[in-house]
């Protein structure tokens, strides 16, 4: 239950983020932009929503604090559940969620949104679906794919339309093209599927395949002007945007997850290996390399279950998955190497149990993450935990 863990977390908070979410002292100083939904600029809030059982409301504090995300992170929303994916851009949040249906069948699931400047706000629902693997964003669309199929409606809002019946899983949009991942025929004397790396033209609909490969299952995915880079079993690869053989660029690599790339580098998170089901052993990295290839450089490392991660000109940012004993932190790292790793959100402590993060995205100021008890958080990009 999310609840009755709050007032401990509060606690948590306090100790460790000097302030936490939304919890601290006994002072009512920080107060909230006005740009904060859901936040009172004068008047103190209490400690805990008035729906949090077993929270005082007698401690003065505003549930949100300066509205910046640079002395504590930030709760944009809370109650979500079984949220996988999440996206950013033109000032909204994009995620989904899950909840049983009502007679019975399988779980409902839909894309939910919110402003980025929210503060413990009520989130819209964008669209429903049987199913969502993944939110990702175009220009002026938001695309999301599941149960074997890609989706898509117009940021504005209007109806969703189907974009692709080949893309089992959309993973990367860019000013042209759509790269989803798809399984194709099942091969008996394999055992396996026939692994997929499709090309969508957003204008036609037109669907090329680019690379496929006997148990190719493909992790990450992102491209260049003149390739996709993919994460799959323990490598990272390349292949022509136009179609062709695959290059290695990096091998032996454990559980390799998300990928990004820029003008000079690749860059990826390791997830690690697993000592027993579900419970990650702690020797996940963050790495780069070259494009063409080369010795990879190792940027962090012993980490657990990193999944996720951003960069911008000048950091990685990177998060990993709740399923974890080790619970892995948010992470900023420098992308030339010149650092080590700042803890950006502690994985140790009581705290660590509510702010084990999960999928992450982030914009030109902050860094959006979810807890594994279903709320969702902002931080500025230069926030530290550390002292």
């Amino acid at each position: 239950m999310i609840r009755p863990v709050f007032l401990v977390l509060c606690v948590a908070a306090f100790v460790i983020l000097s302030g936490g979410i939304g919890c601290g002292g006994s002072t009512s100083s920080l107060g909230c932009n006005a740009g904060d939904v859901g936040c009172a600029t004068s008047t103190p809030l209490p400690v805990c929503d008035a729906g949090n059982a077993g929270c005082a409301s007698s401690t003065p504090l505003p549930v949100c604090d300066a509205g910046d995300g640079l002395t504590a992170p930030i709760r944009i929303v809370s109650n979500q559940e079984y949220m996988n994916t999440m996206a950013v851009s033109d000032g909204r949040l994009y995620w989904n969620v899950s909840w049983p249906s009502t007679d019975g069948g399988p779980y409902r699931q839909a894309a939910m949104t919110a402003a980025t400047t929210a503060c413990d706000a009520t989130p819209s629902v964008f669209a429903e679906a049987d199913d969502i693997y993944a939110i990702v964003l175009g220009a002026d669309r938001v695309y999301w794919s599941g149960s074997g199929a890609t989706w898509s409606k117009p940021k504005s809002g209007g109806n969703a339309t189907l974009f692709s019946a080949s893309c089992a899983q959309v993973l990367f949009v860019d000013e042209t093209d759509a790269f989803c991942s798809s399984p194709g025929p099942y091969t008996p004397a394999m055992g396996t599927w026939y692994g997929r790396i499709l090309r969508v033209d957003l204008a036609s609909g037109a669907v090329t395949e680019i690379f496929a490969e006997q148990s190719l299952n493909v992790v990450g995915l992102t491209a260049d002007a003149a390739n996709v880079y993919f994460s799959s079993g323990t490598k990272v690869r390349r292949v022509p945007r136009s179609g062709g053989t695959a290059v290695d660029i990096a091998t032996d690599q454990v559980n390799p997850a998300s990928v990004a790339v820029d003008s000079e580098r690749v860059y990826w998170v390791n997830a690690g290996h697993t000592r027993v089901v579900d419970m990650w052993l702690g020797d996940g990295s963050i790495m780069s390399a070259l494009l063409g290839g080369g010795t990879p450089r190792v940027l962090g490392e012993n980490f657990a279950g990193l999944v996720s991660m951003a960069i911008d000109s000048t950091f990685i940012f990177a998060s990993g998955s709740p399923i974890t004993t080790d619970h892995t932190p948010l992470v900023r790292v420098p992308l030339d190497g010149s650092g080590t790793a700042v803890i950006m959100v502690p994985s140790v402590g009581s705290l660590s149990a509510r702010l084990a993060t999960n999928q992450m995205a982030i914009d030109a100021s902050n860094v959006y993450f979810m807890d594994i008890y279903g709320s969702v958080y902002r931080v500025a990009k230069t926030y530290s935990a550390q002292p």
